[in-house]
């Protein structure tokens, strides 16, 4: 953004209207005598434009004596286009303002961008210059007696600056977010695995071989069990097994594929980035961010990886549980078959 020219009338020492003219001007200086304006003009003036903000207590004590009303217009330009806001304010009421853009094909030559209005306005101007009042006056703007603000502010006040600066405050909800996803994930495999503890120990479970009683209560205790099941019985129970492991097997890939442990890697290397970049210089911030990206993509792959891992050991416990399910099917149907015949 670059201030192309400052309007003032009404106010403060400046009765008649002012305008100077910066466009192309790398560098502009103040000069005359303490209490001729040179703050009000050059500093407080395009912070009124831009955000309403005075320095005095009250509006009325900026409108020169003896003025109905003050107001304040700001040339300035971002990129290619050129941008123009105006605020009015009178000596009683709350006055307006509004926000244009050059365009040769309007009859005046500016086009509205905003409504009347100093909400509207405020509105604008946030979203052109991507900065507060409070950040402005800790980076661009320094206001008289109120120099070296940002060195002076605490961390966590610099953390939030360069946050709102760098657009990286949209991380915060992003962390909280995929934190939650992760707590309801970390749940979800936890309920997994005691379902699949509770099917290994029914499928692990003692049967006898050759029509030998086993040796612990517990197995006389399945063997009885077994021995009252019909064909038609043990055939339901393994399907029923089966479809209880196929429904573990879809929870799991649910939740690989909502992949919550990726999303929060994500948010901490953003929080991380903006944690350890105290530097004001645009291109420090980038070069941090490009590092992230390579970060974040090396954790995309180490968890695809790891994934995939899992995924294979799990098939593996799977399709033990069925073999293991249909072994103590077939022993059944011996043991039946030699209760019968044998």
């Amino acid at each position: 953004m670059q201030i192309k020219s400052i309007e003032v009338h009404g106010l403060w020492s400046y009765r008649e209207p002012v305008t100077i003219d910066l466009t192309g001007l790398p560098l502009v200086v103040g000069v005359g005598d303490n209490g001729a304006g040179k703050s009000m003009l050059l500093i407080e003036a395009p912070l009124v434009a831009f955000y309403g903000r005075f320095p005095s207590k009250t509006v009325a004590e900026s409108i020169t004596t003896g003025a109905t009303s003050g107001k304040v217009t700001v040339v300035f330009g971002i990129g290619d286009a050129t941008y123009r806001v105006s605020r009015t304010y009178p000596r009683k009421g709350s006055g307006t303002g509004q926000v244009h853009v050059a365009d040769d094909t309007a009859k005046s030559g500016w086009r509205a961008i905003s409504d009347p209005g100093h909400r509207a306005t405020d509105a604008a101007i946030l979203n052109l210059l991507g900065m507060n009042y409070e950040t402005a006056t800790m980076t661009w703007a320094a206001e008289q007696g109120k120099y070296g603000r940002f060195a002076s502010a605490q961390p966590i006040e610099r953390f939030k600056l360069l946050a709102t600066v760098f657009d990286l405050d949209k991380y915060g909800p992003m962390a909280a977010a995929a934190k939650r996803r992760f707590d309801e994930a970390t749940a979800t495999v936890t309920r997994i695995d005691g379902r699949i503890a509770e099917l290994t120990e029914t499928l692990d479970g003692p049967v006898s071989e050759e029509g030998d009683e086993p040796e612990d209560q517990d197995g006389q205790d399945l063997l009885a069990r077994l021995r009252k099941l019909s064909d038609d019985d043990l055939h339901w129970k393994s399907q029923s097994l089966d479809k209880e492991i196929d429904r573990i097997t879809v929870s799991i890939a649910d939740l690989a594929s909502s992949d919550p442990t990726r999303k929060a890697h994500e948010a901490r290397q953003a929080r991380d980035l903006v944690r350890n970049d105290r530097q004001s210089k645009h291109a420090a911030a980038d070069a941090q961010r490009q590092r992230a990206e390579v970060a974040l993509e090396q954790a995309r792959t180490r968890g695809a990886s790891a994934r995939a891992a899992a995924d294979q050991q799990f098939q593996a416990a799977v399709d033990g549980g069925r073999q293991r399910a249909i072994a103590t099917k077939n022993q059944a149907a011996q043991i039946r078959r030699c209760r019968s015949g044998c």
